[in-house]
Parts: C-alpha cells; sequence; structure tokens
C-alpha cells in the first residue's frame, strides 16, 4: 500500500523530509467529505442522533474546539464515551457508537483543513484568553496533549498526519511568544543524538518556513 503521507498536503512526515522537499505553498489536503457519514451503513435514526450529539458541542465555533468536547466525553481509563443527557435517550451500545462517530467527523474535519487554517482555528480558540495563549500551547506541547485528541482505531497515516499537523500549528504560535523555545522536529534533546532521528533545523529556517507556510489563508 503506498504511503498516503507522501502526497497529504504535498508533505510527507516520514524518513527524507527535508528543507528541500517542503514545497513553499501547499494546498492539497487530506480530503474529507463534510457531508458523509464517518461510519458506513448509517440509518435515519442513527444520522439524527449523531446531529443531536453535534448540536450538544455546537457552543464551540473552532473546528478544534468541537474535536476537544468530542474527544473529552471519552474516559481515558476505560475508552468509552460518557454523557448524561444521551444516556438517558440510548441504550449504552447506541450511545458509545453516536459518540465515537461523533469524535471520528470532528476528527476528519480538523485534517481535511489547511496547515494555514488549523494554526487560525488554535489561535482563533485560545485567543478566548488571550493573556493565556502562551500557557495553553506550552501545556498541549510539553504534555502531548493532543495524543488524547485521537479516536480510537484511528489508522496509523490519519494518526501521524494529525500529530504532525499539530505539532507544527503549536510550534508555530509559540515561535510567536517566544522563538528560542520552538523546535521543527518531533523530537527530545536526548532523541537528537540518535542515528535514526533527522537533525534538527535551525531557528533561521523555522522562521523561513513558517512565514512561507502561513502566509495562506
Amino acid at each position: 500500500m503506498p504511503n498516503r503521507l507522501s502526497f497529504v498536503k504535498g508533505i510527507g512526515i516520514g524518513p527524507g523530509l527535508t528543507k528541500d522537499n517542503i514545497p513553499p505553498d501547499s494546498h492539497c489536503r487530506y480530503h474529507f467529505d463534510r457531508h458523509a457519514d464517518p461510519m458506513p451503513e448509517s440509518t435515519p435514526q442513527r444520522n439524527q442522533h449523531l446531529e443531536f450529539a453535534e448540536n450538544l458541542i455546537a457552543g464551540s465555533l473552532t473546528v478544534f474546539g468541537r474535536l476537544v468536547s468530542a474527544a473529552g466525553l471519552r474516559d481515558p481509563r476505560t475508552g468509552r464515551y460518557q454523557h448524561a443527557l444521551l444516556s438517558r435517550l440510548l441504550d449504552a451500545d447506541s450511545m458509545q457508537d453516536v459518540l465515537y462517530r461523533l469524535h471520528r467527523k470532528c476528527f476528519l474535519e480538523w485534517l481535511a483543513l489547511t496547515l494555514a487554517q488549523q494554526r487560525g482555528d488554535l489561535t482563533r480558540t485560545f485567543d478566548r484568553n488571550p493573556s493565556g495563549t502562551a500557557a495553553s500551547v506550552l501545556l498541549w506541547l510539553d504534555h502531548h496533549l493532543y495524543q488524547s485528541l485521537i479516536p480510537a482505531d484511528t489508522p496509523s497515516y490519519e494518526s501521524e498526519l494529525f500529530t504532525h499537523d499539530i505539532w507544527l500549528a503549536l510550534q508555530s504560535i509559540q515561535y510567536d511568544f517566544e522563538p528560542r523555545k520552538a523546535r521543527y522536529e518531533l523530537d527530545t534533546e536526548a532523541d537528537a543524538a540518535k542515528p535514526s532521528q533527522p537533525p534538527k533545523r535551525s531557528f533561521s529556517w523555522l522562521a523561513g518556513w513558517k512565514k512561507s507556510q502561513w502566509s495562506t489563508p
């Protein structure tokens, strides 16, 4: 099976990624039909329940906010979803089905955004508390909180793409506040010594690359 990451947005995230093969502008995005059901064999009743669940988290005006809300309904210890209102309408299995489909749909909607759109969406989410934006970004990065947003049974290429995208977007926002703390590579200082890890890019290269990537709406 070909590596689908090699052409998503024109940016691969596997071995061989260098500044020479990152295009200055990337419009190709992960294909996602916003009107398609994230799980096959839907029935009108299942779709109705999904729409009801979507309305419950519609208070968030950002794609990232809705993804966080959907993922937050999942108990990290058991992997099962919980919702007080839906539990009164649906049996346990039906509720798991609806909330998983909701989580999956929000996840795919995020993947369908360009890098620039993802950065803008994150900025709008964090701008609700401008004074705490830098602190919020650090929490997401330092504790790898974004990994908790990935639905169960997500294909590896989608998980890797999601991790790559959101990490870059968060690093870009972090760079605006504290350039010295921003790093391009998805690793730690200790990992940098490993031969399997690519060398770190300089901050000056990161600044130029970031400027070209976020220049598109």
